[in-house]
């Protein structure tokens, strides 16, 4: 490996699959979500559990911080999408989606909407009123820093005008197979997607910039500073987004669990990962100390 990161250490989720993560922006908290129907909230620095928020009835598929670390919105195979009080550490609300499994959810970056999507659908909803605002026949969806544009993926990869919902590039149409959504880069010049590999995409010209091989990719994301990408599969994998090439590759597991998600704390100096071994590591960045000079 290029990069050494350490691990710090694992919490554990109840010995259940660990279907999602996020660190807060603040740095402070950190959520999993797991198939026991719940998700906790942990301190960052303690390590232990502030809160368990309990609502669910059916496995709780993904979950997301808001911007200012007040919120978290959520959801779950019980067809229903909950948005949680972080001060208090209590529901807000429920929105429920008739025969329609929650599989994603994301904020937008000025936190005045969220997304959720599912095997058909995204929705878009206000998080001020939590009415929907839109709804689209997508996969997925990630909007771009500034918020004026988001592209989605599925058997096509598109890009969107936000404010309208209007067409406003075409990528790839007819994919034969569906594709995962690994959002912008920070500087706003290029996507990244997964499924049998990484595909890196230029946002202006819409041609691949390079083909990362990772096998089966549950998630991927950039570093806030852009320049790495995290990728998960039975393993972590971290990229530097220059070269692309491999910076390092981490053992969640020693029985080659699958990694679930990963989430970066906003200085890029540690991130998350979660597991279907029932467990989320927390791991660290560590420069190498040079040797110093004989004078």
């Amino acid at each position: 490996s290029v990069e050494r990161w350490k691990e710090i250490t694992t919490l554990y989720h109840n010995m259940t699959d660990v279907m999602c993560c996020g660190w807060s922006p603040d740095g402070i908290r950190i959520v999993s979500g797991a198939k026991d129907k719940t998700l906790k909230v942990w301190s960052s620095t303690t390590f232990s559990i502030l809160a368990t928020l309990s609502s669910h009835t059916d496995e709780v598929t993904c979950c997301s911080w808001s911007p200012n670390a007040t919120q978290i919105v959520s959801g779950s195979y019980d067809e229903t999408i909950k948005v949680w009080d972080m001060e208090s550490y209590s529901l807000l609300i429920t929105l429920t989606l008739r025969d329609h499994q929650v599989e994603n959810c994301k904020w937008a970056p000025d936190g005045t909407q969220f997304m959720t999507a599912t095997e058909e659908n995204i929705q878009i909803w206000s998080s001020q009123t939590f009415s929907l605002l839109h709804t689209q026949q997508l996969f997925d969806l990630s909007w771009s820093p500034d918020g004026t544009q988001y592209f989605s993926t599925g058997s096509s990869i598109r890009v969107w005008n936000a404010e309208n919902y209007s067409l406003v590039s075409n990528f790839a149409s007819f994919i034969p197979y569906v594709i995962g959504n690994g959002g912008w880069s920070p500087d706003g010049k290029c996507v990244i997607t997964y499924a049998k590999n990484l595909i890196v995409w230029n946002i202006v010209s819409s041609s691949v910039l390079a083909y990362l091989d990772h096998d089966y990719v549950n998630y991927c994301s950039w570093s806030p500073d852009g320049s790495r990408i995290v990728s998960a599969s039975n393993t972590i994998k971290l990229w530097d987004s220059r070269t692309f090439a491999i910076l390092a590759t981490l053992s969640h597991s020693i029985h080659a669990y699958w990694v679930r998600a990963c989430s970066w704390t906003s200085d890029g100096t540690h991130f998350v990962s979660s597991c279907s071994d029932g467990t989320i590591k927390l791991w660290k960045y560590e420069k190498e100390s040079r040797p110093k000079e004989l004078i």
